[in-house]
């Protein structure tokens, strides 16, 4: 906002988000159609209770993922009285399912992808022997020594939820920072950097591993883990 209302309204109107609002769109077009041509009127309640959710999307930007997920549910029940009054036609759910592959065939693609081959996708996350036994030695290590607070690839936070203190690398931290007794992170290109690069990643690694106060345990070419006083911002 202190750049001004156009600024402000054209990140939001940035190509990519509207990409993702044409594609959760483009979902029900083969439905409003059928449903226009043959006059059924759908619950505009239900479509009413869309735009505090659609207000939240455009505002925090987010249309993708799990975040897409109310807005069609919502816009599906808006339809719901519709389709218990009258079945579809083939053509409108043939065509809902031919929009449906095409907008998530780069999913779709990934999950063949990871099945076919584990031991090298995804990219980020391969079922490599080496990788997984580097990685158990390190969530088991801190499971055992629950004392002290820890910094980990956000991809690793969710095996180490029942510590209390655990903070993902790029994650939110303190204004004025805040040392942590334990890393634990993945070496790029393995892991989730994300919202720091892997270059970033690498540079923490390296002032990490040369602090004379740091006691290296993992140092392979998967993981890297290490005791003693560490801060995300350094």
């Amino acid at each position: 906002m202190d750049e001004g209302w156009f600024h402000y309204l054209s990140l939001r109107l940035a190509p990519p988000h509207v990409s993702r609002i044409g594609t959760l769109t483009l979902l029900f077009v083969p439905l409003g159609v059928w449903a226009w041509r043959e006059r059924l009127r759908p619950d505009w309640t239900w479509l009413l209770v869309l735009l505090p959710m659609l207000g939240i999307r455009f505002l925090g930007m987010a249309w993708r993922f799990h975040y897409g997920v109310p807005v069609v549910a919502a816009a599906l029940m808006g339809f719901l009285p519709v389709l218990r009054t009258r079945s579809p036609p083939w053509w409108v759910i043939a065509s809902t399912s031919v929009v449906l592959l095409a907008s998530n065939e780069p999913n779709l693609r990934k999950l063949t992808s990871t099945l076919v081959s584990p031991q090298t996708s995804p990219r980020h996350c391969p079922r490599t022997p080496e990788r997984l036994a580097s990685l158990s030695r390190g969530v088991d290590m801190l499971t055992h020594h629950s004392e002290g607070s820890a910094l980990l690839s956000s991809n690793l936070v969710a095996l180490l939820a029942d510590r209390s203190e655990i903070y993902a690398v790029g994650g939110p931290q303190p204004d004025e920072g805040r040392v942590h007794e334990w890393v634990l992170v993945e070496k790029p290109p393995h892991g989730d950097v994300w919202p720091l690069t892997s270059t970033r990643v690498r540079e923490l690694i390296d002032v990490w591993r040369t602090d004379a106060s740091t006691q290296v345990i993992i140092d392979d070419e998967n993981v890297f883990m290490a005791r003693g006083r560490f801060t995300a911002h350094r």
